[in-house]
């Protein structure tokens, strides 16, 4: 026997030696013992029931009149609690007149915003018969325009006289004529 095998059996023979003290230290002390150490634990462990796992033996399923019957009903069978009896639905009852309705008027659409403020402050008429060029202001900017052209991609000038100019708005499609200022 080498070495090595001496150490291994002297060590599991200690092993034995301390499994064996604590068994007698546990199972055989004064203290507790162990009948009413088990029955403290399954105190414990009775009271820690979740909820719906209150399973029952259900002896009144048993009848006892008969004997014929005695010992072919299996009492450790989970049962199900009768339901109870379900109520009928109460009857509905139509209102003898039905309620008078009248849907509500849809709201007035809201004002169109208020045409531009220009003002037509004068012409000016090109030689060899050309078109006429008017000049028009608008909160302080002054555009020179002619009959067709667009200002501000919005508003268009669809007629352009001596006397007045009239202005296409072609966003709200509506129309507006501004008279020469004096």
């Amino acid at each position: 026997m080498t070495t090595s095998d001496k150490k291994k059996i002297v060590l599991l023979v200690l092993l034995v030696a301390v499994g064996a003290a604590l068994y007698v230290w546990l199972y055989r002390s004064t203290g507790a013992k162990p009948a009413e150490a088990r029955a403290a634990k399954a105190a414990a462990k009775g009271a820690a029931v979740k909820p719906g796992q209150d399973a029952q033996i259900r002896i009144d399923l048993i009848k006892g009149d008969n004997k014929a019957e005695v010992g072919r009903k299996n009492l450790f069978q989970y049962w199900q609690k009768p339901k109870p009896a379900v109520a009928a639905p109460p009857v509905y009852v139509p209102p003898t007149t039905p309620p008078n309705f009248t849907p509500p008027s849809p709201p007035p659409p809201p004002p169109p915003p208020p045409f531009k403020s220009f003002r037509y402050e004068g012409f000016s008429s090109v030689k060899d018969g050309g078109k006429l060029l008017a000049s028009i202001t608008e909160s302080g900017n002054s555009y020179t325009v002619r009959e067709g052209e667009c200002l501000m991609g919005q508003y268009c000038i669809s007629k352009l006289t001596e006397a007045l100019v009239e202005i296409e708005d072609l966003q709200l499609k509506r129309k507006q004529t501004f008279m020469r200022a004096q």
